[in-house]
């Protein structure tokens, strides 16, 4: 699926709601990340890596949107 201008391309409405389910999907992986840490079963370092690839994701997810 793209949004250029081939013969697939994507609505409007169906760009938005898939940055809506992708932000969305980004959020529920920071809630997993964080509930594993206060159970204990991951480090502090890598729940930090996570988040920092979550928040990359996220940025890009941001700069399509322009």
């Amino acid at each position: 699926i793209r949004k250029d201008d081939s013969e697939h391309r994507m609505a409007p409405e169906q760009i938005d709601e898939l940055h809506r389910i992708n932000h969305e999907l980004i959020q529920r992986e920071r809630e997993l990340i964080l509930a594993l840490r206060r159970e204990g079963k991951v480090m502090d370092e890598i729940v930090r890596k996570i988040e920092y690839e979550l928040d990359l994701e996220e940025a890009r997810l941001e700069l399509e949107r322009l």
